[in-house]
């Protein structure tokens, strides 16, 4: 996963998004909870817009989104999502579209901002992520560490 850790360039803030009740969709909030522990994270869950301000604060020059994602891989596939093509693969539990999120950012900072998309195992009503999907999340989070 040596090309996930080359996204991370200058001063970066790590963000998760997602539902926690929603199994596999909060895989973007564990990875982002994880990180924490020796990064700039926001968890977001479900309303990146109240953290614009936040972000644009901080002066970043890299965001990383992570966020469960349909891009018609297998369950445990890693992507990184085209921007122009966000809301096409990612799913609708956000409030606000993120799209929007990335124009509003785009538009107050001269920023990098990359989605990680991880294709889901389950998107049941239950809380917590799957076991397969956690040992995915934590092979994401081991590559963050390993180049810091």
């Amino acid at each position: 996963m040596d090309w996930l850790k080359k996204l991370k360039k200058g001063k970066t803030i790590f963000c998760g998004l997602g539902n926690d009740l929603r199994e596999d969709d909060g895989v973007g909030n564990y990875i982002a909870r994880a990180l924490s522990k020796h990064f700039t994270v926001f968890v977001m869950e479900e309303d990146p817009e109240l953290y614009i301000d936040s972000i644009v604060k901080m002066h970043p020059d890299t965001v990383i989104l992570f966020d469960a994602a349909d891009f018609k891989g297998e369950p445990g596939d890693i992507s990184i999502i085209p921007i122009e093509k966000i809301d096409r693969f990612t799913f609708s539990t956000h409030r606000l579209p993120l799209s929007i999120f990335v124009y509003m950012l785009k538009r107050k900072l001269d920023v990098s901002i990359h989605l990680i998309g991880i294709e889901p195992f389950s998107l049941r009503y239950r809380e917590g992520i799957s076991d397969k999907m956690k040992k995915v999340a934590d092979k994401i989070i081991a590559s963050f560490y390993l180049s810091s």
